[in-house]
């Protein structure tokens, strides 16, 4: 399984990706904000923090289709990202997106 980190640039570190084999965590800071597995939709938290994490979400924006969730169920499926079982993660994911 491939794990990596990358930091973008212009955020001197402060917007963090890693990736868990096929998907993506992002951070604000150390702020889990969001998740991405190839095929679905970007799944975001709600902005409850700074102007800059605002910032880092239009990042991932940018980069992906988007479902915005709250903070707490964004947990809950990245969590899933750890027990290894994609097809809970997707069944979840579909689940919110409508799919």
């Amino acid at each position: 399984m491939n794990i990596a980190i990358d930091y973008d640039r212009d955020y001197s570190g402060r917007f963090t990706i890693v990736e868990i084999g096929n998907a993506q965590l992002f951070f604000s800071y150390k702020t889990l904000i969001g998740l991405w597995v190839p095929g679905k939709p970007a799944i975001v938290s709600e902005n409850i923090w700074s102007n800059t994490t605002g910032k880092h979400l239009g990042m991932i924006r940018q980069r992906h289709d988007t479902v915005t969730v709250a903070n707490s169920v964004l947990h809950e499926l990245a969590g899933k990202l750890f027990t290894l079982d994609m097809n809970d993660i997707e069944d979840a994911l579909d689940a919110i997106i409508g799919a």
